[in-house]
């Protein structure tokens, strides 16, 4: 026989893989379920950003897109240049410079001029303008209404044919700039259309207006638009100028909305990354127990720890890197299938990279095989975090309009501190019980609780993740209730209520005034807002019927006094029946009714003229105007004419309906009911319902403060121009609404109308009306189509924040799902360091169904503490942090209360209390799976 190392022909050596390989290997499992963790989250956190940049930038570009009048443009207004077309060039190029995508139209003005109308002597305003559809051309844009009875206009001696009164056919468009559509400017007809050559050779002088409307462009580009007047100032070309319009504005609101909810965004994901890479140390620690064995055999052959390590940190990149890759991959593309116009956010891909660089690190902070063990004082960590908790909120609790870092990093750095602090504490308390587990009469819950406390540093991360996500549930369910209730407030400060109309009411002292943009709208009140002098400080005051407040604002901010009641509900004329005692000759007696309606509008109504004869007895009588029905008699003024002196007693005040049956005003309620009038002192005022108590306000909390005022003290309220009147503090409310975060204060329409007359003080008109509707566009309408100015329609915006709050209720599901991947690991990990217990247990006489009981018990009970410690964290947090985070993410300043949202806390609860109870029993297992 041939020896067989005579036989011919090379021997092959067996292939071996490498011991980096054949290390990963052992722990290919765990490896798999990091790599899936780690796809998920990254798909997760790209694809959420993308959605919440995507969603809140299309919510913006329609919030401007949306806005009403001159709220959605840039008006430039200039006296029109000699070298017109030159001028106009010139701010062309301004504006588009700015805003290259803009849409701007120009037009020509000049008036309100003396003409005749058909030989009818009036005031016309001219417009003329190339871009202005007058044939109708662009019917979207424009149209020309026919003249019914005017057909020719003569003004500086010309004659023109009146082709009609331009009017836009959508007057709500920005690009009218919110001009009055009503067919009068003031007290002007028009705009009348005529061409450019013949507006030039009508007026001297004419004003050149340019419109810009935004056209697609960028948010933040339109938001710079603040500073327009400085480059025109720079510039010189197109002369003197005035930029007025709300674009800058509106695009201003849209953008800060849009960070805010990028910053609530990133508020929760940084809690989700944190979970994430907590919860899979878990998954690590069972690799390096699946592998330890291993390591110890490599140690032995000359493996150096560093070599370990550095395996170990290969093997993590190797999983993870291509998984984050993949899930980023996977959430860009889910986003963008869903939401057109999603794209790659640095936001997201720094939280992936994030995630990927904390789990090699934690991965290079696993154990191996050492002569002694290193460890890390846990003590320092928490120490560190809750200072620097502490700072972040802080710095949220003084930050004012704007979320900024701190309210980012505050609400995750407190939970993180709170919930390491309390794990560590609890770590630490159950090592130091050495009695624990004396008392219990069982056997298998004595080793069970002795379990719990020799291993306790094992069970403090799987803690973590569970007081993590319950603290998250809390969390998530209180944010959208704070969130609402802070734009809701920001909607009361600054418009009072959800919409907010300003335009010229009329005069109220001119005689039979009608505000029938108050009457026509439903559920509104008119509204003064005027500047106000309390000592030597400033303050807002805002005037309204104190019974409306709070249908419209949802606060009863207003004071008011107890008044009998008004002309009744079916008067429509109010009436005054009087009797001459005595007059030296006749005379005529004419009158004036101030009134208030119920929505706080004001007028002076015409009571007519009367003769004055001794004896003799008289009516003076008005219409009250539309929407003044049961509105409140606040004074009478009467004016004596002809005779020298004349005795006068008031027999009737009241409240005529139509059949001419009276509500009668008792005498008791006159300031007086007989009087004297004379050449030297012709004209008379009575009082209905005088006081001689002060007139009750309101005090903003800020402006309490300023003043050091107190409810019941007295104060002296002047305005401009009008006499002081005596007030005294009725209540101390935490804001005024409407006032827009101003120290103010507020007064009841009404008593501030009646002490005005009674102190002989002039009354300014009210030139806002407050509307409790979400319908802008229909309220918007009206008024343009009844204001004889220009006006302004603020509703209640495009709030978009919920996208961002809505990000905390994914944070909080991936939570639950990682307090289930946490507990089934460290259930595992127990399991290889305790085989040699179990069996000696076994051979102690526990039975399987005891030792599974021991188990259950142990991580029972950190999953139950978790839950518990976890939802106290989340309530303290948000009482911390939540309300003020709310009210900067929405730009106001006023701290809404918490409130929770039920179904959305149950629904986490319930998934959360699934998830634990269901990673026990995987923790629980008789055997783990290699």
């Amino acid at each position: 026989m041939t020896p067989i190392a005579a036989l011919s022909g090379s021997r092959r050596a067996p292939c071996r893989a490498s011991p980096a390989i054949t290390r990963a290997g052992s722990a290919a499992s765990s490896l798999a379920a990091l790599a899936a963790v780690v796809l998920a989250a990254s798909a997760l956190l790209v694809g959420v950003t993308a959605t919440v940049d995507a969603g809140t930038g299309a919510a913006a570009q329609r919030a401007v897109g949306s806005a009403i009048g001159g709220d959605g443009a840039v008006v430039v207004t200039a006296e029109t240049a000699s070298d017109s077309a030159e001028q106009d060039a010139a701010v062309r190029q301004i504006l588009q410079q700015r805003v290259p995508t803009a849409q701007i139209t120009r037009s020509e003005r000049a008036g309100p001029i003396g003409a005749e109308l058909d030989g009818v002597p009036t005031r016309v305003e001219l417009l003329a303008g190339q871009e202005l559809p007058i044939d109708g051309a662009q019917p979207q844009q424009g149209q020309v209404v026919p003249q019914t009875a005017a057909t020719t206009l003569t003004v500086s001696g010309l004659t023109l044919p009146a082709a009609g009164i331009w009017a836009p056919r959508d007057p709500l468009d920005p690009r009218w700039a919110g001009h009055p559509a009503s067919g009068r400017d003031g007290d002007a007809v028009g705009p009348l259309l005529v061409t450019e050559q013949d507006l030039r050779a009508i007026a001297q002088e004419t004003t050149s207006e340019w419109v810009m409307t935004p056209g697609g462009a960028a948010i933040d580009r339109l938001a710079r638009l603040t500073d327009l007047e400085r480059d025109f100032a720079v510039s010189g070309a197109a002369g003197e100028v005035t930029v007025t319009g709300g674009l800058a504005e509106t695009a201003a609101a849209a953008a800060r909305a849009r960070t805010a909810a990028a910053g609530l965004t990133a508020a929760a994901l940084l809690l989700l990354v944190t979970v994430v890479v907590v919860g899979s140390s878990r998954l690590l620690a069972l690799a390096s127990r699946r592998r330890e064995q291993g390591d110890t055999l490599l140690r032995a052959r000359g493996a150096s720890r560093g070599q370990l390590t550095g395996w170990s940190i290969g093997e993590v990149a190797a999983v993870a890197v291509p998984a984050g890759a993949i899930g980023a991959l996977l959430g860009w593309g889910a986003s963008a299938a869903l939401v057109p116009g999603a794209s790659w956010q640095p936001a997201g891909m720094l939280g992936v990279v994030a995630l990927v660089g904390a789990l090699i690190a934690t991965a290079a902070g696993q154990p191996v095989p050492l002569t002694r063990r290193r460890s890390v004082n846990p003590v320092l960590v928490v120490v560190l975090l809750l200072a620097a908790a502490a700072v972040a909120v802080w710095q949220l609790g003084s930050a004012e309009r704007e979320l900024g870092v701190a309210g980012i990093a505050a609400v995750p750095l407190l939970v993180v501190a709170l919930a390491g602090a309390t794990t560590t504490a609890a770590a630490a308390a159950t090592r130091r019980r050495r009695t624990l587990g004396r008392t219990a009469r069982a056997p298998w819950l004595f080793v069970a609780l002795r379990s719990l406390r020799s291993r306790a540093a094992w069970f403090t991360a799987t803690g973590l993740v569970v007081v993590l996500a319950s603290a998250l549930c809390v969390a998530a369910s209180m944010l959208p209730g704070a969130v609402s209730e802070a734009e809701r407030s920001v909607v009361v400060d600054e418009n009072g209520a959800e919409v907010r109309a300003s335009f010229a009411l009329g005069p109220i002292v001119a005689v039979g005034d009608e505000p029938l943009p108050v009457a026509a709208i439903p559920d509104a009140a008119a509204v003064l807002t005027t500047a106000v002098e309390v000592g030597s400080e400033d303050l807002t005051a805002v005037v309204l019927p104190a019974a409306r407040a709070e249908a419209l604002t949802g606060s009863a901010f207003a004071p008011t006094s107890e008044r009998p009641g008004g002309l009744g509900a079916e008067a429509v004329a109010v009436g005054v029946r009087l009797t001459s005692l005595g007059a030296d000759r006749p005379g005529t007696l004419s009158g004036t009714a101030w009134l208030a309606s119920v929505d706080g509008a004001l007028a002076a109504i015409d009571l007519g003229t009367v003769p004055v004869a001794a004896g003799r007895g008289a009516l003076l009588s008005g219409e009250l105007p539309s929407g003044f029905g049961d509105a409140e008699l606040l004074a009478i003024d009467l004016r004596l004419e002809g005779a020298e002196a004349a005795n006068i007693a008031l027999d009737e005040v009241a409240g005529l309906d139509s059949a001419g049956a009276p509500t009668v005003i008792e005498q008791a309620r006159l300031s007086r009911d007989a009087f004297s009038l004379s050449s030297q002192q012709p004209r008379a005022r009575v009082i209905v319902d005088p006081t001689d108590a002060p007139l009750p306000v309101a005090l903003s909390a800020s402006a309490a403060s300023l003043l050091g005022l107190a409810v019941g003290d007295e104060l002296d309220v002047s305005r401009a121009s009008g006499r002081t009147l005596a007030g005294a503090v009725a209540a101390i409310v935490p804001v005024v609404p409407g006032a827009r975060g101003a120290r103010s204060l507020a007064i009841d329409t009404a008593d501030f109308a009646r002490a005005s007359l009674d102190a002989e003080s002039s009354l300014p008109t009210p030139s806002e009306v407050w509307v409790a509707t979400d319908d802008t566009a229909s309220v918007a309408r009206i008024v343009a189509e009844n204001a004889d100015a220009d006006w302004t329609v603020r509703g209640a915006g495009s709030p978009f924040l919920s996208t961002g709050v809505a990000v905390w209720a994914v944070a909080a599901s991936t939570a639950v799902l990682m307090a289930f991947v946490a507990l089934a690991a460290n259930g595992a990990v127990l399991r290889r360091l305790r085989a040699g217990d179990e069996a000696a247990l076994a051979a102690l006489g526990l039975t399987v169904r005891e030792r599974r009981a021991r188990r259950l018990v142990e991580n029972g009970i950190v999953g139950a503490l978790g839950i518990v410690a976890g939802a106290v964290i989340g309530l303290v947090a948000s009482v911390l942090c939540v309300p003020a985070a709310a009210a900067l993410a929405a730009g106001g300043s006023t701290r809404p209360g918490l409130s929770v949202d039920p179904p959305l806390l149950l629904g986490l609860s319930a998934a959360l209390l699934l998830a634990v109870v269901g990673g026990v029993v995987a923790a629980s297992r008789e055997r783990g799976i290699r």
